[in-house]
């Protein structure tokens, strides 16, 4: 399953804790097994702060996430051989930025899942 997801969101965006935390919500709602974990700060001149971008290598597949607190703008993809509940993702997007509008929603059913 594959998960595209852009949206307009409120708060947090800037924070690293909340970044982190949003990957690790996801990984543990969705019953994924997380391999790797990295965040990354991008300063900017914008007063908003820094936009941030995460990624969560999975044994699944991945999961990351970029956010433009400039723009209120979240972008975030999870790609997994094993299902997982879209609803619930973007839930854990509320909870951590406020999700005010989606802008972009894309989810595909991969050829090719988890071995039986």
């Amino acid at each position: 399953m594959h998960m595209i997801l852009d949206a307009r969101c409120r708060r947090g965006m800037n924070e690293v804790r909340n970044v982190t935390d949003f990957l690790l919500d996801v990984v543990l709602h969705s019953k994924l097994h997380l391999r790797h974990l990295h965040v990354q700060e991008f300063y900017t001149a914008e007063p908003s702060g820094p936009g941030i971008s995460g990624l969560a290598l999975l044994a699944e597949s991945h999961l990351n996430i970029h956010t433009w607190p400039e723009r209120g703008v979240v972008q975030m993809c999870l790609q997994s051989c094993k299902d997982f509940d879209v609803q619930e993702v973007k839930a854990i997007v509320d909870r951590r930025f406020g999700l005010e509008e989606t802008l972009a929603e894309h989810c595909v059913d991969r050829a090719i899942g988890a071995p039986t």
